[in-house]
């Protein structure tokens, strides 16, 4: 994370812009440290509209963190169909993806590469055109299976 902390931050001194340490790193944590996905971010976002920063920071760092507990919570404790529900409505509401959910989420290794087996079918399927609320019902069912 240093060294695209480094690259993203002598992008912006070369185009004479002042952003806050906070915010460079909220960029670096959305674009799961690829730096080509920082640099759209900031094309996108913070060249355009400066006022993007602080909303940015917010949900890269902040309101993330909450979410995952709760949809952790509503993994391991809810019902399926509920469980389902409830993550689909969090995702419309706060725009998380799975792939932030999946990487987010405390698990023991061992666990983690068993949901890195089902995520990658999941991608498998994906490439057959399969929808949304099928990746989320895949990968609920793949937390579930793997908890047992």
């Amino acid at each position: 994370m240093i060294t695209r902390l480094f690259w993203l931050k002598h992008v912006i001194s070369a185009e004479e812009l002042v952003v806050p340490e906070n915010d460079l790193k909220a960029v670096v944590r959305l674009s799961n440290g690829d730096m080509r996905k920082a640099l759209n971010i900031c094309n996108q976002h913070i060249w355009l509209h400066s006022r993007y920063l602080k909303k940015l920071r917010t949900c890269a760092l902040e309101i993330l963190c909450l979410d995952i507990e709760q949809i952790s919570y509503w993994l391991l404790n809810e019902p399926f169909t509920i469980s389902c529900e409830r993550i689909s409505e969090i995702k419309a509401k706060k725009g998380l993806a799975l792939v932030d959910i999946g990487r987010e989420i405390k698990m023991p290794p061992e666990v983690r590469v068993q949901l890195i087996n089902e995520l990658a079918d999941i991608e498998y399927m994906l490439t057959f055109a399969c929808n949304g609320k099928l990746q989320l019902g895949s990968l609920t069912g793949s937390l579930v299976a793997t908890d047992k």
